[in-house]
């Protein structure tokens, strides 16, 4: 019963950020132990997509989930699902706005920007030194979830912001490799502080004019749950 609980609440994750932060919540210190980390993986990312005329990389945030699996040693099987995890470029100019989505015009002066969200699952390998410091990387699986073509300007000096979906110029699946390395702080057992980047192997744009990968930049920091827990405290009987 308990595991397909846990795999109800696994499969809100693809859905929504908050299943996420649900599991975390009610299952982050039963999922801890000697061989397994758990724990919420977020921060900042800055990402390019080639192929685009711009050259203006774009910030976004990401969130997620991760397992750290103990192998053997100082060996580790890092796993989980970066819920929202953006791939995207700034300062589009209207060549690109016109093969991303020829629908999409405006005239008023201002800068465009694509926005493309991803289910992310890692199958990496880490490495725990003995100092604390770690390295990892592997393949990485993307499920396309959610993709915005936003124009941000003015008219009238008002700010105007439009944005429109076009999740079709898209791949749905993207298959790259991610490579990092971290501190984990507290002598092993706290924060996670993370440098990784990114790159996707497959074109994700469909428009064959272009050959479009995605890759990005991330400063993170991954938060163990259930770790630091109070140890249970031990009445015993006294007969008077």
């Amino acid at each position: 019963m308990k595991k397909l609980i846990l795999l109800f609440f696994f499969i809100l994750t693809l859905s929504a950020a908050q299943g996420q932060i649900l599991i975390s919540l009610l299952f982050g210190d039963k999922l801890n132990s000697d061989k397994i980390e758990f724990g919420l993986d977020g921060g900042l990312n800055i990402t390019k997509l080639s192929g685009f005329q711009s050259a203006k990389p774009l910030a976004a945030f990401n969130l997620g989930f991760y397992f750290d699996i103990k192998i053997k040693n100082q060996w580790f099987l890092t796993t989980g699902v970066q819920v929202k995890s953006n791939v995207g470029l700034d300062g589009l100019k209207q060549a690109d706005v016109a093969i991303l989505d020829p629908t999409f015009t405006y005239s008023d002066s201002g800068t465009f920007r694509q926005e493309v969200t991803y289910f992310h699952i890692p199958a990496n390998i880490k490495y725990r030194f003995k100092n604390h410091f770690y390295v990892y990387g592997g393949p990485v699986f993307g499920f396309r979830n959610k993709t915005g073509l936003t124009f941000e300007g003015s008219r009238n000096k008002k700010d105007v912001v439009v944005s429109t979906k076009n999740g079709p110029a898209f791949q749905r699946l993207d298959v790259g490799a991610w490579g990092g390395i971290g501190y984990k702080l507290k002598q092993g057992k706290g924060l996670n502080l993370t440098v990784r980047y990114f790159y996707g192997f497959m074109d994700i744009l469909k428009d064959e004019r272009l050959n479009v990968h995605p890759s990005s930049l991330y400063l993170n920091v991954g938060i163990p749950i259930g770790r630091g827990k109070k140890k249970a405290v031990v009445i015993e009987e006294i007969d008077l």
